[in-house]
């Protein structure tokens, strides 16, 4: 048995095929039964040294973050995921224990919100890269175009843990004693694990009742500005309302210990993979008299369209700043 076939092999061991499929891992393509609803698919890669870097992530990781960015995207079009296509580019001396680690990762995720892992492609590459393709399914997608002026804006919970996490890893000395603080800082410390592993809740409880959603991945006022600019509104947040948002204050006093602005990472920090979006007066007061979920926090409202698609912050234009591919 070649390299590849027995990379294969264990991942078809790992990824065994569900009853909607009826062909799985080992032929050319997968086949799964006709989907009842709209299919949403998207897709997304990480890039070792873009990315992710080695010193800091176990393969395990890896693949759960790549699997976590991937099936958020699903829900944030309001979607419910179900299937997953992963391709890997790997070094020529990678070892088999390493592709079960990131198989593995990726189904820690995956089987949390029953996704099935139904395929891909495996390949030489200088780098490590794993690119993953996800599926789902939905009646009426949820789209950044959605919000209306005077709905109220909506986050899932505070934003920055994982950009103040990469913070702390940039911090930590390239000396002989580098692996050991690492290692330490993946066991003690939160922020750290917000970063190279982000903890993903489905939103869908909320799909009835909002107007618009995203994931965000790229930072919260970037992610923000892409509703306000494929919605034609204002977004107008207010710092007290932010203030509110649990594990506020934890929050900024763990950031000044770093030389970190707690508000900025707040603002700006991505890859927290939680979700923001908006929704009408109307149906917030129904989604909380019906106690349909108690994950979802105020921040501000809509406003109309004032000439330039912006996010404002007390009155105040908010520099998209976030991650930027390019």
């Amino acid at each position: 048995m070649n390299k590849e076939q027995e990379f294969i092999s264990a991942l078809a061991e790992i990824f065994k095929p569900s009853t909607e499929l009826l062909v799985g891992i080992g032929d050319d393509a997968a086949v799964v039964t006709q989907m009842k609803q709209n299919v949403v698919a998207s897709a997304d890669m990480a890039i070792e040294g873009v990315h992710f870097k080695n010193e800091w992530s176990s393969k395990f990781q890896i693949g759960a973050k790549t699997a976590t960015a991937n099936i958020a995207d699903i829900f944030a079009m309001g979607a419910q995921p179900k299937y997953l296509l992963v391709s890997a580019g790997l070094p020529v001396d990678t070892k088999l224990e390493s592709v079960r680690e990131l198989a593995l990762g990726i189904k820690s995720v995956a089987d949390r919100f029953s996704v099935h892992v139904i395929g891909g492609d495996i390949t030489r590459s200088a780098n490590l890269v794993l690119s993953i393709s996800a599926i789902g399914q939905v009646e009426t997608p949820i789209l950044r175009s959605g919000a209306e002026v005077n709905d109220y804006i909506f986050v899932t919970g505070l934003t920055g843990w994982s950009a103040l996490g990469l913070s702390i890893l940039q911090q930590t000395p390239a000396d002989k004693g580098a692996t050991q603080k690492i290692s330490d800082l993946l066991q003690n410390n939160g922020p750290v694990l917000a970063h190279l592993n982000p903890y993903l809740v489905s939103p869908s409880k909320l799909f009835p009742y909002i107007n618009s959603l995203t994931d965000i991945s790229d930072g919260l006022v970037m992610d923000l500005a892409s509703i306000a600019t494929n919605s034609g509104v204002t977004m107008t947040l207010d710092s007290k309302s932010l203030a509110k948002l649990p594990g506020f204050d934890e929050f900024n006093e763990l950031a000044k210990l770093y030389g970190e602005i707690g508000l900025e990472l707040i603002l700006q920090g991505g890859e927290d993979h939680l979700f923001i979006g908006t929704i009408s007066e109307e149906n917030l007061t129904k989604l909380q008299n019906e106690k349909v979920s108690d994950s979802i926090f105020i921040i501000g409202k809509v406003k109309s369209f004032d000439g330039e698609n912006q996010v404002l912050l007390d009155g105040k234009r908010q520099s998209e700043g976030g991650f930027k591919h390019f």
